[in-house]
Order: structure tokens, then C-alpha cells, then sequence
């Protein structure tokens, strides 16, 4: 387990796992955060979104995978028309006491 949003972890390799999360639309994922800012950040300004089709197609070029018709769909999508957040992945902040309520109200949905 770790947190995916951590100062550390770089927007590229987190648009990598929203990448193969856009590809794998028959399962639901749970993104939970202790950093809802910076996730409403790369949300909200689009940085998240174009880092992840470009990762959707470097997948496409480099990936040694024979594509399904419906992957390849996916991996058709141009970044206007794609519903995003993605509808199978459910963002979420991590509240583990009374002292951490905060990051609910500062982690509302950004407007896209």
C-alpha cells in the first residue's frame, strides 16, 4: 500500500497506472489519498488527464500486447472526448482520526 499522490511520486508515472486503469474499465479501482490537494490539482488543471493519454499511447506504441478491438477503442479516445475522471476508478481522501477531517472539506470535486 502506498500513496499514490505523495509529493514523490512523479504526474508520469501516475498517469502510467491511470493508463492501464483506463485500459481495465470491467474493474472498479479505489484511489484513496492522504493528499487530496495535490489530486485535486492534477485533476482540475488537466495535468493528470494529458499525462495519461500520452501514456495510453506510449502503452499503444511499446507495449508487446496484441490489442482487443474494445483496447483499442480506448486507446482511440481523443483527450476532448474522454469522461474524466475515469468512471471506473472512485477517488477518495483518507480520514484516519479527528484531527485529519479537514482534508474532506478541502478535497472537494474540481470543476473540468
Amino acid at each position: 500500500m502506498s500513496d499514490l499522490f505523495h509529493a514523490r511520486i512523479p504526474t508520469v508515472f501516475i498517469a502510467q497506472v491511470f493508463a492501464v486503469m483506463a485500459l481495465t474499465p470491467q474493474h472498479t479501482y479505489q484511489v484513496l489519498t492522504k493528499r487530496p490537494n495535490r489530486m485535486r490539482q492534477l485533476l482540475a488543471d488537466r495535468t493528470l488527464r494529458d499525462a495519461t493519454y500520452h501514456a495510453l499511447l506510449a502503452l499503444r506504441r511499446n507495449a508487446p500486447v496484441v490489442w482487443s478491438q474494445q483496447r483499442s477503442n480506448v486507446l482511440a479516445w481523443p483527450a476532448a472526448h474522454v469522461t474524466w475522471p475515469l468512471p471506473n476508478v472512485w477517488l477518495g481522501t483518507s480520514i484516519e482520526s479527528n484531527d485529519y477531517t479537514w482534508r474532506a472539506v478541502t478535497s472537494g470535486a474540481p470543476t473540468l
